[in-house]
């Protein structure tokens, strides 16, 4: 990847986007053991829409490792206690500042989330869907490019794929072209997969996020 989340010398301008005006809340990265966060990651995804199908059949996770981001110093214990709260306040918003940075950076990705309770309806006029989104069948998807990148737009397609148990976010160098029927192919989804440079899912009962990043 051109730019990482990973770089600890640009983790406070990546999450925050201005390093004069830090938060209140100090942000830790904990790397996550490959096996646990993959099991979770199975155990969430398993069977719930097409994208998730595709994330866990063809993703080649030993190319990547897994890692969190939580606002308090936590234990062992919870930090492997991914259906659980208590982590602290939720770490969306940095998560939405760096997947916008990513894609300000790196002209070619695109990020697709999930919308795992929503359901498409030809009829419908949501301005939202009409600028981003997406169907297959009846799934509903957002699709977020550099050309269409603004902070609103992540924080509206963020709060779109997230329920309490399940957000799914994918991060990947691909082109896509938007049909005009605004439907999308199941070989897109792989395509999407492929190419992934990272995935995030929700974890912490909603409190927080694991994200899987492919190695440089």
């Amino acid at each position: 990847m051109v730019l990482t989340f990973q770089m600890e010398l640009e983790l406070n301008q990546i999450v925050h986007g201005n390093t004069n005006k830090m938060p209140k809340d100090t942000i830790e990265r904990y790397p996550l053991d490959h096996k646990k966060a993959l099991t979770f990651l199975m155990s969430n995804l398993d069977d719930l829409n097409m994208l998730s199908i595709a994330v866990c059949e063809r993703t080649k996770f030993e190319d990547g490792q897994f890692y969190t981001y939580v606002k308090k110093k936590i234990t062992q214990k919870q930090l492997y206690e991914f259906t659980h709260g208590g982590i602290g306040s939720s770490t969306r918003y940095e998560i939405e500042n760096m997947i916008f940075q990513l894609l300000s950076c790196n002209k070619n990705y695109l990020s697709i989330f999930d919308s795992f309770e929503e359901t498409y309806d030809s009829n419908d006029s949501d301005p939202l869907f009409s600028k981003v989104g997406t169907h297959y069948k009846s799934e509903i998807y957002y699709i977020v490019s550099n050309q269409d990148l603004s902070k609103d737009l992540i924080k509206k397609c963020f709060k779109e794929s997230y329920i309490i148990w399940h957000a799914l976010c994918i991060l990947s160098d691909i082109k896509f072209t938007r049909h005009k029927d605004q439907s999308i192919a199941k070989s897109t989804f792989i395509d999407f997969v492929k190419k992934a440079q990272m995935i995030v899912i929700g974890a912490y009962d909603g409190e927080g996020y694991i994200i899987w990043e492919k190695n440089l």
